[in-house]
């Protein structure tokens, strides 16, 4: 019986596998306070987004990375993730929102995209893995890429629990 419990949670849980879509970056209501930079891209999220994102962690990874950010809305962040892997994290943001919820935020269109050279990216093209279990955590690896030119904007993962929750439009 509990075979058959872990084959038919194993079925659902892939069910996004190998999901390919295009998702179109909303507008932010206010400025963004975090930048990511990640490559020749510069990924910009408001604090707000993320600690609402956070709320929809499952507790065991609530339990790690915080029921909040604990960012400053009056203070700019600037953080780098080197696509790799040999990738070590300097500073908490780094894993947070490479492994929780800069995913999340993509997928949902809650972010802004430029180049180095300023130019905004308006849709992005999203290829969802094969979900995995992680230490107790099922994830499903994300990558995001530019349409038309397929250079990656952002590589992370994200809890399987985040694939159907909604951040609204506020």
């Amino acid at each position: 019986m509990k075979r058959v419990l872990s084959l038919l949670t194993l079925i659902v849980l892939t069910l996004p596998a190998f999901a390919q879509q295009t998702v179109t970056l909303k507008k932010l209501w206010s400025r963004p306070q975090v930048r990511l930079i990640f490559g020749e891209y510069n990924l910009y999220f408001t604090i707000k987004d993320i600690d609402k994102a956070m709320g929809f962690l499952p507790d065991l990874e609530k339990e790690m990375y915080g029921d909040s950010s604990g960012l400053d809305t009056n203070m700019r962040y600037v953080t780098e993730l080197r696509p790799g892997p040999n990738m070590e994290y300097r500073n908490d943001l780094q894993p947070l929102l490479q492994n929780a919820v800069g995913a999340f935020l993509l997928i949902s269109g809650h972010a802004i995209i430029e180049t180095n050279n300023g130019r905004r990216i308006k849709n992005v093209e999203v290829h969802i893995g094969e979900a995995r279990d992680v230490n107790g955590f099922y994830m499903v690896p994300v990558t995001i890429y530019e349409p038309g030119t397929q250079s990656i904007i952002f590589s992370g993962k994200m809890d399987t629990e985040l694939y159907r929750k909604d951040l609204g439009v506020d």
